[in-house]
């Protein structure tokens, strides 16, 4: 393995990047569809952002690291106003992360414009889940 290797390989482990593979947002739009625009906070290089606007839908893709898709500099866990009505997200789970933005979406104001915010993570097995499930507007897939 290249010292180029190693160190992208470094770079995804220490921001804890897994990209989502596309059947688990194809799975997740078999159970759900999305009236209005849909915001990515974590698109990383736009696995889930590219299924999405597959299928049609407008997609704002954010992040905090420059992963070379959507925008970077983006910290979804100090956002004051949502980028779309729904949030579909597979957050990193380092460090606790993805309860976090689970979190950080009940802080958001619950209608911008009229439109009721809700969103879909795709979650592995973490506590987070327990949160997304009690709540009606939402869907977690897990493995």
């Amino acid at each position: 393995m290249s010292a180029v290797d190693t160190n992208r390989i470094a770079r995804h482990m220490a921001a804890y990047f897994y990209p989502t593979p596309p059947e688990a947002t194809r799975a997740l739009l078999s159970v759900e569809t999305f009236d209005d625009t849909i915001h990515e906070p974590a698109c990383g290089k736009g696995h889930i952002s590219r299924e999405l606007e597959a299928f049609g839908y407008r997609v704002v893709s954010t992040d905090l690291n420059d992963w070379g898709y959507g925008l970077s500099g983006y910290n979804f866990l100090e956002q004051i106003d949502p980028f779309g009505k729904h949030i579909v997200t597979n957050p990193s789970y380092g460090r606790g992360l993805a309860d976090e933005f689970i979190e950080q979406r009940y802080r958001l104001p619950q209608s911008v414009a009229g439109r009721s915010l809700s969103e879909s993570v795709l979650a592995g097995a973490s506590p987070a889940y327990r949160v997304v499930e009690a709540a009606p507007a939402s869907t977690s897939l897990r493995d």
